[in-house]
């Protein structure tokens, strides 16, 4: 359960923490925030038969945008590669 709240607080942190860096009040602003997400730990984020990304996260992070405006693209990958991609600045 503890590890559930930690991932999900992480990526509600993650976003908001770039949706104040990138200035989304502007609507002319269309920069697309990439979000790294765990690629294997259903429920909650995983990829299906199809090869889609789903899950409770994910659909989070949708709904986020969408109530929001702004776009956003959802990279699933393993720990270790979004901490590598995170320093490297390749997600958000």
């Amino acid at each position: 359960m503890n590890k559930r709240v930690c991932l999900i607080t992480f990526l509600v942190f993650i976003l908001f923490t770039n949706i104040i860096s990138y200035g989304v009040t502007d609507p002319t602003n269309n920069d697309i925030i990439v979000i790294g997400g765990e690629l294997n730990y259903p429920p909650y984020e995983f990829l299906d038969d199809d090869g889609d990304y789903r899950g409770f996260n994910v659909d989070l992070m949708n709904a986020l945008a969408l109530e929001m405006g702004i776009e956003i693209k959802l990279v699933p990958m393993d720990w270790v590669d979004a901490h590598i991609s995170l320093q490297n600045r390749t997600i958000d």
